[in-house]
């Protein structure tokens, strides 16, 4: 005789406890808003051609860290000329000055670009690599008429180097630099800068 089947008895499931939300702590003084241009690093681009006297403006700067592209190709020329033509090492001073600039603005320091930043490919490198670190942008015009410009750089010794160059920069390229200066003037305030120094000659202008 076949004996039914025994009956189960159903398993007893503990019940899961309630995730408890952590209780959120309150501020007993909340920090108080703070100034985005307080303590934010601005990179300030010199921009005129051979001559003008960006150099001499260093010392305007004396919080700044200088980066120069004349100074890093010195560095790295065997003959430790400023104007060695050899575009390996002009690409590496460049790179380098970039590695400098941007490791110093990512720490909260300002930094002063000597260099001709006569083109606007340039310049929006520069804005690009502050833009990466949340920095301010000043470009500092330095453009003394033209005849001033060429006879500074007259100045400069003509005696070439071991590498076939002199620290006088030709003529010719003066000029063009100048000239290619002075016709993107009116574009300047529309390439991002965050404040603009025009020479004492012309109204300073600031872009938000």
């Amino acid at each position: 005789m076949a004996h039914p089947p025994a009956r189960q008895t159903p398993t007893r499931q503990t019940p899961t406890p309630a995730l408890r939300r952590p209780r959120r702590r309150r501020l007993t003084n909340p920090p108080a808003e703070r100034n985005p241009l307080v303590n934010t690093p601005n990179l300030t681009a010199l921009i005129g051609p051979p001559g003008a006297g960006k150099t001499t403006l260093r010392t305007a700067y004396p919080d700044a860290l200088v980066v120069s592209l004349d100074d890093n190709r010195r560095a790295l020329s065997w003959c430790g000329c400023a104007n060695n033509q050899d575009d390996r090492l002009r690409a590496f001073a460049v790179q380098l000055a970039h590695t400098i600039a941007h490791h110093a603005l990512a720490h909260g320091r300002d930094v002063l670009w000597d260099a001709t930043n006569a083109h606007p490919a340039d310049r929006a490198a520069l804005l690009l690599l502050a833009a990466e670190v949340g920095a301010t942008t000043t470009a500092r015009l330095v453009l003394p008429p033209l005849e001033t410009v060429l006879h500074r750089n007259r100045q400069r010794s003509n005696e070439q180097c071991a590498c076939g160059h002199s620290p006088r920069v030709p003529d010719q390229v003066v000029r063009a630099m100048h000239t290619t200066i002075t016709h993107d003037l009116p574009a300047l305030p529309r390439e991002g800068w965050t404040r603009i120094k025009l020479p004492p000659t012309t109204t300073s202008s600031t872009t938000a």
